[in-house]
């Protein structure tokens, strides 16, 4: 579960990363879908996670990565 999880988290902050497969890791985690057993809420709770603060946590990696990224040009 936890590799699930990293992959997920890997391709959504990596760059370049193949954009279809960090659209759906990031669909992915945005989803609170608990009906599938690895769902990002389920593996999250499993895991003794907060699916909110790690969504949270991304998006601010997310948008401090783009601010610096808009300043060097």
């Amino acid at each position: 579960m936890l590799a699930v999880l990293t992959d997920a988290i890997e391709l959504i902050l990596e760059d370049p990363s193949p954009l279809g497969a960090r659209r759906r890791a990031a669909e992915w985690v945005r989803s609170d879908d608990r009906h599938w057993p690895f769902s990002f809420v389920n593996l999250c709770e499993t895991l003794g996670l907060d699916p909110e603060r790690l969504r949270t946590g991304l998006a601010r990696l997310l948008t401090q990565r783009n601010w610096r990224r808009a300043r060097t040009f």
